[in-house]
C-alpha cells in the first residue's frame, strides 16, 4: 500500500450496474492509497459489477457503497450493433436477472429491453446491499464522504490525484451501434420497462429533461 496515506485495515466493496464506472473509481481509489481490486478482491476491498450477483456473498465488507450512473448512458454503453445484447454482459449474468424477473428467457428480449432490465436489475440490488448510494456524475461531491468514509485525508493533493484519472476511463457511448440512447427511444423499444427506468432514475435523484429525452 502506498505511504502517501494512512489507510490501514479498511474493507470496502463497491458495486453497481456494468459500465457505471467500477474501473475509474477503483484507480482513484488504488491511486490514493487503498489496495483495492477492480474485479478482483484485494487487502483493502474490490470495485465489481458483479457483486449485485452474489459474487461476493462470501465475504463480510466494513462499508458497501453503490455507484450509480445515468441508465442511458449506460444503456447506449451496454449496446452493440443490430439486436445483439450487450457485448459487456455475459449470457449467465442475462440468465440469472431472467430468472429473479421471472422472464421465460433473456433471449427473448432485444438488446435494449434486455440492458433496461439489467441497469434496474443491478441498481435495486445494489442500493439494498449498499449503506450509501452516490452518482458518478456527482462525484466531486460525494468524493468528500468516501474519504471521510474511508479514512483517507481530504486536501489539494487528494483532490489533484482524483482529478487526475479520466473520469470516463472505460465507460463510453457506443455511437457505432444504436448511438447515444434518448428516453424516448426507450418507450418505442418497450413502454413499460421505459416507465420503470424513468421512476427509478428520479428515485436515484436524476431528473427527465424538460424535452423528455434524456436524464440529468
Amino acid at each position: 500500500m502506498s505511504e502517501l496515506f494512512s489507510v490501514k485495515g479498511k474493507n470496502v466493496l463497491i458495486t453497481g450496474c456494468p459500465r457505471s464506472g467500477t474501473h475509474y473509481i477503483a484507480t482513484v481509489l488504488r491511486k490514493l492509497g487503498l489496495d483495492v481490486g477492480h474485479e478482483c478482491i484485494r487487502h483493502d476491498g474490490v470495485v465489481d459489477c458483479r457483486a449485485t450477483f452474489g459474487w461476493y456473498d462470501n465475504y463480510e465488507f466494513e462499508h458497501v457503497f453503490h455507484q450509480v450512473r445515468n441508465p442511458l448512458v449506460v444503456i447506449s454503453s451496454l449496446s452493440v450493433q443490430g439486436n445483439l445484447l450487450g457485448a459487456f454482459v455475459p449470457p449467465k449474468i442475462l440468465e440469472f436477472i431472467a430468472k429473479e424477473k421471472k422472464i421465460e428467457s433473456y433471449r427473448n428480449l432485444t438488446a435494449r429491453q434486455a440492458n433496461m432490465h439489467l441497469w434496474l436489475y443491478s441498481t435495486e440490488m445494489a442500493e439494498e446491499m449498499a449503506e450509501w448510494t452516490y452518482r458518478i456524475e456527482s462525484i466531486s461531491s460525494a468524493f468528500v464522504k468516501i474519504c471521510d468514509i474511508l479514512g483517507i485525508e481530504y486536501n489539494d493533493e487528494t483532490i489533484k490525484i482524483m482529478k487526475s484519472v479520466p473520469p470516463d476511463l472505460t465507460t463510453f457511448v457506443n455511437f457505432q451501434g444504436y448511438g447515444p440512447i434518448s428516453f424516448d427511444i426507450l418507450q418505442r423499444s418497450d413502454e413499460e420497462l421505459a416507465e420503470k427506468v424513468k421512476d427509478r432514475a428520479i428515485s436515484l435523484g436524476y431528473k427527465l429533461t424538460a424535452n423528455k429525452n434524456g436524464f440529468f
